[in-house]
């Protein structure tokens, strides 16, 4: 089987990862948030992990952890997760594109080095492209400037006028 991943990572939130995946591999984006929310909608059906407004994330108590917020429960457990295991998201992704099956796959939320290392590992074709976008939103858990010095490609973005 023959694999080609697009890593994406980006200088923070609203960098453009998404949109950049979607242009390059339309229909084959995949991300390790989708991989948690498959996780928590396994254990919690009652609530709609995929539905990212975020009225719905603010707003949605989830009683089986103490009434916190989605977004609450999503970062929590998505921590909990890497706490114990750093490669936990990233290798969890990468079974579920090795079922889908061969073909060119786009990952639009690389946040730490280890995973981009992991990916090389695991399916050996991969390009790394990072986005630089001064307008992002920082996010102190992404390794931007170590994602951006690994980078094969790096994706200038400016404000479009």
């Amino acid at each position: 089987m023959t694999f080609k991943i697009l890593a994406i990572s980006g200088d923070g939130i609203g960098a453009g990862k998404t949109t950049l995946a979607n242009r390059l591999a339309p229909g084959k984006v995949r991300s390790l948030a989708a991989a948690m929310r498959t996780e928590l909608e396994a254990l919690y059906p009652a609530y709609d992990w995929f539905n990212k407004t975020q009225e719905y994330k603010a707003n949605t108590l989830v009683k089986e952890f103490d009434n916190k917020t989605v977004r609450q429960v999503l970062i929590e457990y998505g921590q909990t997760r890497c706490d114990k295991d750093s490669l936990y998201w990233v290798r969890k992704l990468s079974f579920m594109i090795l079922a889908e099956g061969c073909g060119t796959y786009a990952i639009d939320d690389v946040r730490k080095t280890c995973e981009i290392d992991f990916l090389r590992v695991f399916f050996g074709s991969v390009s790394h492209l990072h986005i630089a976008y001064e307008a992002a939103q920082l996010e102190p858990m992404f390794e931007n400037e170590a994602l951006r010095s690994l980078a094969e490609y790096i994706v200038e973005r400016e404000d479009v006028k």
